[in-house]
């Protein structure tokens, strides 16, 4: 299995569920240049949303996000990305060195598709994630 690893950041927002919370957002971060690179979004009840996005500039969204009425928090942290083979069972090779040693994701998520697949993953201890996809 080859494999590339870095990092890069991510949006961790949580906000009210309200009708046309991802207009309103994207429509924001369109307007003042920003390209959302990927975004994953689900509702966690009929009260509260939770958005991971990933953006070409880190500044102007955290700027963005702040201001918005409907954003109840917009932090920014590190994401490992996985550059896999774009090809059956690659990402189930990566997940099985995680799981042996035993790392936990808060998160995973597809970044790019082309000849490589861009996986992001949100682990609770970074180092040991970047520990088990290097051995």
């Amino acid at each position: 299995m080859k494999l590339g690893l870095y990092t890069t950041k991510e949006f961790f927002v949580r906000a009210r569920n309200v009708p046309g919370l991802l207009y309103k957002m994207s429509s924001l971060l369109g307007e003042h240049g920003v390209n959302v690179e990927s975004i994953s979004a689900f509702a966690v009840n009929d009260d509260e949303a939770i958005f991971r996005i990933v953006s070409n500039d880190i500044e102007t969204t955290a700027k963005l996000l702040s201001r918005m009425d409907n954003v109840l928090e917009a932090d920014v942290g590190d994401v490992l990305v996985v550059k896999l083979e774009n090809k059956p069972g690659e990402l189930a090779k990566a997940a099985e060195r995680l799981h042996k040693r035993g790392v936990d994701l808060e998160a995973v998520y597809i970044l790019k598709t082309g000849p490589t697949t861009e996986v992001a993953l949100k682990p609770k201890n970074m180092e040991a994630a970047i520990a088990a996809l290097k051995g």
